[in-house]
Formats: C-alpha cells, structure tokens, sequence
C-alpha cells in the first residue's frame, strides 16, 4: 500500500535579504504518513518547522529534486482541491485574519477555504457548524466579530473553520501557542475527538 503523503529528498532554501547568500532551512526530507497516521513536527524556534508545513499546504514548493505526493488525495496537482483536503491553521492566519467575521460566519467560511463567509449554507451544513459551535464552547459567543474574541477562543474558531469540511488531513503551526489551561485543555481534548473522527494530524 502507498503511504497517504510520501517526502523524497524534500529540501527548501531562501535566498537572503541581505547579499546573495543563500540560506537552507532544510535538506533532504524523507517521509512517509501512513493513512490514519499523526505526525509530531518538532524542533527548536527557527528550525524550519513552520516552513515544512507549508510545503504540506501547498504554499510553497519544494527545491528541485524533491518532490511531495500526495496519493491519498485525489486531483492533488490542483492547489484548490488540495486545500479543501488538507487544512491549516497557523499564527499568522490567526493575525492575519482581516474580514470582519462573526464567529460563526469564520467557521462558515471553511466549507470554501475562503477569508469570509461567500455564500448561504445548505441547512445541512449549518447544522455541522452549529455542532461544531458546541463542541468547541462557542454557540454562545456565535454572533460575536473574531476580533473582539480573546487569543483562545479565536483559535478554538479556527480550529473549527479548518474541520468543518472534514478534511483528510490538518496542519497545526504552533496549535498551543498564547493558550491559556482553560483553552489549553479543551483545544487538546477536540483534537483528540478531530484524529478519532479519522482525520490526519500533523503539528
């Protein structure tokens, strides 16, 4: 059997702000997930964490002569098809989450993997995003805008925005960053709950 995402001499390097040096963050990736398989990515601040899973994303590519695929995907080669498959939730989309949302509007929007919510739901889908409102303490916090929401409870938002579609795959950059226990404890207990339901993690 195929693994589900297989890494082949995966390296990625930036070219320097400052001069033409050139500065790799990584070299010679090689992995294989297996399907129903979770990941832990770990390593020091700066070790290129962050940049591997946006590999994974799509965001960026390889250096040539490594290569990502994706055989437990169908259609991979199209990034759009690719993101509705695997999700992400990062820092940075957390800080750079700009369109004025409800919280419940932000989850909504994840059916499109759009910034906003584009169009009405199906009464089927607003049910899962009521459900996913409960199972992440949020119904009564649902017509509040994200950005008045604390730290916590606006990544509890995203996590949910990421699941909604029931992705195959989740990608979580630094997922307990800025929690406090309180959030600490109930974002682990719905990841747990998100990897039981058969969706892969990686973070």
């Amino acid at each position: 059997m195929s693994p589900f995402v297989e890494l082949q001499e995966v390296s990625k390097s930036y070219d320097s702000p400052v001069g033409d040096e050139v500065v790799e963050v990584f070299s010679g990736i090689s992995l294989d997930l297996d399907k129903g398989a979770s990941a832990a990515i770990v390593g020091p601040s700066g070790s290129g964490k962050s940049t591997f899973l946006r590999l994974l994303h799509g965001q960026l590519r390889p250096a040539v002569g490594g290569s990502i695929q994706f055989s437990g995907i169908e259609d991979s080669e199209n990034i759009w098809t690719l993101r509705q498959q695997i999700a992400w939730v990062s820092p940075e989309l957390q800080a750079g989450y700009w369109y004025p949302s409800t919280a419940r509007q932000c989850i909504s929007s994840g059916f499109d993997s759009s910034i906003g919510q584009t169009r009405r739901l199906a009464p089927t889908e607003s049910a899962l995003v009521d459900e996913l409102l409960e199972q992440f303490e949020l119904a009564d916090l649902a017509e509040r805008n994200v950005k008045t929401l604390s730290y916590g409870q606006f990544r509890r938002v995203l996590i949910a925005r990421a699941v909604v579609h029931k992705p195959k795959v989740l990608l979580l950059d630094e997922p307990w960053e800025g929690l406090d226990p309180a959030n600490l404890e109930l974002v682990t207990r719905e990841l747990d709950q998100i990897i039981a339901r058969g969706t892969q993690l990686i973070c």
